[in-house]
Order: C-alpha cells, then sequence, then structure tokens
C-alpha cells in the first residue's frame, strides 16, 4: 500500500509540472520571451566579438600550409618508406611493427587517461610519449592518416612549447629546469595524439568513457575519505574561522584543490556524453558517473573548483541552448536556499578577507606583482619560483607557486611567452566555438562541454597555479587534443 501511495503521489507530481510546463510553453508569456531571444541571439550574432569568434582563422592565416611545411620532414619519411628500398620493404614487413599499428597507440592514450589520478607522473610520461612516438611511426609507415591537423593552434602551441625550452635553458634555475621542461614537452605531445586519434567516433567514445571511469573510481575513494572523517592537512582547513571543516577529500592526488581542478573538465565531459548518447541506459550510465564526479568535486570543499564547475555549467547553457537561460537563472537564484550555510559563508568569506587563505593568497599576489615588475620583459624562467620569491616575500607567506595560472605564466616566460599562451587559448576557444555555431547535431553538445570545461578550470587557474601537479598538465592537453578532435567534425 505504501508502495502504491507513493506511486500515486510521485504520478501527481508529475503530471502537475507537465501541465504547468505545457501551459507556460502555450502562455504569451513564453511567447514574448521566444522574441526577445531571437532578437538577442541575432543581435548577438551581428556582434564583432561573435564575428570573431565565427571567422575561419586558420584559412585567413594560412596556419594550414604553416603545418603542413612543419610537418613536411615527416611526409618526405613516409615517402621514403612508401618506396622500394630493402629497408622500408623489411620495415613494412616487420611483424613487431605490424603490431605497434594505430590501435596499439590508442591503447597508450587510453591507458595513460585512466592512469592520471592513479600512477606517478614519470609513469604517465612515458604511456603519452609511448602513443605519440607509436601514432608518428605509423604516420611515416602510411598505415595512419594525417587528420585532424591543428592548424593556428598548433603553430601556437609549438610556440609556446619553444618560449618553455628557450626560458628554461636562459632561467634562473638552470639546469634543474631541465628535468620539468622535458615533463612539460613530453605531456603536451598528448593533445596532437588525441587531435588526430579521437576524430573517430567510436576511439572518442571508448577514450572519453575511460576517462570518466577513472574519474569516477577516483571520486568515490574521495567520498568515501569525506564521509569518514578522512584527517585534513592544518593548512587546508582554516579551524579559526570555520570550526566545521574539518575535513576535505583528496582521494588519490593528495591535495583537494587539485583534485577539484581534475574533476571541473571530466564533470563536463560527461554532461557532453550525457547530451549525445542515444540510448536511455546510455544516458543513465552516463549521469550516474557525472553525478559521482559532482559528488567528489563538492567533497573537496574547494570554494575555486565550485566556483570553475558553476561558470563552466553557466557557459554550457548559454552555448547549449539559449532555452536553458531561465532555468540557469532560477538554480542561480535558488542556491542560497539550496548550499548549505556552512559553505555559503566559506564564499561570503572570500569577499570579506576574513579567512586565512584569501589573506595568504593576496600576500603572494603582492609580491609576485613586484616580481613581474622586475622581469616582466625576459621572466624568471622555468622552476626558478623557489629561487626569486623569498626575496620578494610578505612577512611570513611562504609559498611554492603563485596560486595563479595566467600569473605563473607571465612570471616565468616573460611578456612575450604570455601573450602567446592567451593567443593559444584564444585560438583554442575560437575554434570550438566556431564549431558549436555552425552545426546543429547532438555533437556540437559535446564539443561546447569539453570548451566550457576547460574554461572552468581555467577559472580555477585564477585561484590556483594548475601546472605545478604533472597530472594536471596532461589532463590539461588531453582536454585541448579532444577540444581539437571534436571541432574537426564527427567521424563514423
Amino acid at each position: 500500500m505504501r508502495l502504491v501511495k507513493e506511486s500515486l503521489i510521485l504520478g501527481t507530481i508529475i503530471s502537475l509540472f507537465c501541465g504547468l510546463w505545457t501551459r507556460w510553453l502555450e502562455s504569451g508569456a513564453y511567447r514574448l520571451y521566444r522574441r526577445f531571444c531571437t532578437a538577442l541571439r541575432r543581435a548577438v550574432s551581428a556582434s564583432v566579438v561573435v564575428s570573431f569568434f565565427r571567422a575561419d582563422w586558420d584559412k585567413h592565416l594560412g596556419s594550414s600550409r604553416i603545418c603542413a611545411a612543419l610537418c613536411a620532414p615527416l611526409l618526405r619519411l613516409r615517402a621514403y618508406f612508401a618506396g622500394s628500398s630493402r629497408f622500408a620493404a623489411a620495415a613494412r614487413g616487420s611483424r613487431v611493427l605490424a603490431f605497434l599499428d594505430v590501435r596499439t597507440a590508442f591503447v597508450f592514450l587510453c591507458l595513460a587517461a585512466f592512469a592520471i589520478p592513479f600512477l606517478p607522473t614519470l609513469v604517465l610520461l612515458i604511456l603519452t610519449l609511448a602513443s605519440f612516438v607509436l601514432y608518428a611511426l605509423n604516420v611515416v609507415l602510411g598505415r595512419a592518416e594525417m587528420r585532424g591537423a591543428p592548424g593556428l593552434v598548433g603553430v601556437l602551441m609549438l610556440l609556446f612549447a619553444l618560449c618553455y625550452a628557450v626560458s628554461a635553458v636562459t632561467g634562473l634555475a638552470f639546469p634543474a629546469s631541465m628535468e620539468s621542461l622535458l615533463m612539460i614537452l613530453g605531456l603536451m605531445t598528448a593533445a596532437s595524439v588525441c587531435s588526430a586519434l579521437l576524430r573517430d567516433k567510436r576511439r572518442r567514445d571508448i577514450f572519453l568513457t575511460v576517462l570518466l571511469l577513472s574519474g569516477a573510481l577516483m571520486s568515490l575513494y574521495g567520498i568515501y575519505q569525506y564521509l569518514t572523517g578522512v584527517q585534513a592537512d592544518a593548512a587546508w582547513v582554516d579551524s579559526e574561522n570555520f570550526a566545521f571543516l574539518t575535513s576535505r577529500a583528496y582521494s588519490t592526488f593528495g591535495n583537494p584543490n587539485v583534485m577539484g581542478e581534475y574533476l571541473i573538465p571530466v564533470c563536463c565531459v560527461g554532461v557532453g556524453m550525457i547530451w549525445t548518447a542515444k540510448s536511455g541506459a546510455a544516458r543513465a550510465f552516463y549521469l550516474a558517473l557525472t553525478a559521482i564526479l559532482a559528488a567528489g568535486l563538492f567533497a573537496t570543499g574547494s570554494r575555486g573548483s565550485m566556483l570553475g564547475l558553476a561558470c563552466a555549467a553557466l557557459l554550457f547553457v548559454i552555448v547549449a541552448d539559449h532555452r536553458l537561460v531561465p532555468l540557469a537563472a532560477a538554480g542561480i537564484a535558488a542556491m542560497p536556499l539550496i548550499l548549505p550555510p556552512t559553505l555559503i559563508s566559506r564564499f561570503a568569506a572570500v569577499l570579506t578577507m576574513t579567512d586565512s587563505s584569501s589573506r595568504y593568497r593576496m600576500s603572494i599576489y603582492a609580491a609576485c606583482f613586484d616580481m613581474v615588475r622586475d622581469y616582466w620583459t625576459t621572466g624568471i624562467g622555468v622552476s626558478a619560483f623557489s629561487i626569486v620569491y623569498p626575496h620578494y616575500l610578505y612577512s611570513a607567506s611562504n609559498a611554492y607557486h603563485s596560486h595563479n595560472l595566467f600569473l605563473q605564466v607571465l612570471i616565468e616566460l616573460g611578456a612575450l611567452g604570455f601573450v602567446i599562451f592567451l593567443l593559444l587559448l584564444a585560438a583554442w576557444f575560437q575554434r570550438l566555438y566556431r564549431r558549436t555555431a555552425c552545426e546543429q547535431t547532438s555533437h556540437r553538445y559535446l564539443t561546447g562541454a569539453v570548451m566550457c570545461g576547460l574554461a572552468g578550470l581555467l577559472v580555477q587557474g585564477l585561484t590556483d597555479h594548475l601546472w605545478f601537479n604533472y597530472r594536471i598538465v596532461l589532463l590539461f592537453y588531453i582536454i585541448m587534443g579532444i577540444g581539437l578532435a571534436c571541432a574537426g567534425g564527427e567521424e563514423a
């Protein structure tokens, strides 16, 4: 009887909701709202900013020809191995090389993505480089096409890598900086491999599912930590101002902020897979994974990560379907009623600067701006922050980095590297936005979700140095590569 009652109540609620929704769609207010949204969309589409983002800058700047020139040595090798020389024939007939095909490269790429939360960074580097080398080998042997050419994004990424190399060699931390340089450059190759291998829809779905499963397993462990009250480092909890904050999940990352940084783009990927799933069972599966990921993010207690995810969600609503904007506005208005008072008080403390974390960061930022003033032309070099910062620190605010990705890039690489970094991000976002604006299939939702995921991660980057942890470096360039693959269109 109780089950019947509950089912009747549930059915009544659903019927009431459907009736209200139908009346809303048939109302004059909704028609006025549709007209307003249509006029607003036309005005925005005709604006200079949106026209810039919709333009085909690869065509205007000829960056595809530059990429082709850079890939010319690889193509010459490919022509050689397609020839009739004895060595080329032996390479084509080798059983070992036959085993090391594109599928093997894809397996290494999936292993790297799955292992991000679990294995040491050196293992991640080996897996990433193995995938890159195997893909390049198959291109040379003629068994793989150079699909998904990154164009302007690829040129800017190459220039950014060059800035890193020059900064590492000429910086104040040389030769110790070479270790960081090799790690960064090796992990950056994930972007090119993802952009090439994930153009295929079946591969992309497998890869993203692997990424989501890995994140969900890591999140479950973090949720367990939060529920069991794992002891948190004293630096992560402000017991003086927030006596209730005694535990924060950090799972396998060892730091709750890093765990939150990882979960922002992965959550967004989950949302994209929900929208593109073809069956109800698949949608339920991806919805469950995304719910676990979101719960894990909230268990971290990271305000920057929550803000990043909220900004990503708002941007996705705008990009995906303007009809969802009222729902987003209602959700934002309801936050003070839904969120626990403890969380609201922590966000309010940021505005009033009453918590130790905000005061700590402001002291670091003041010292970092002094460093920028003295080194803005050339930068201090890769991995030199710990050498230079002690000469600028205020009071006892010791730090290993600037707690701001953009500020860190400016400090380390100088003005030129900083500008190239901004151009790289602008070119990447422009390419993905152009795809979402021009395409009308469900694929655009995945592209938009990936774009919003990186945007949310960069919002978190305003309060933390994302690349201090090499796992997030790998995830960052994997997301960039997925975005380039999505922007290249959907292939069966």
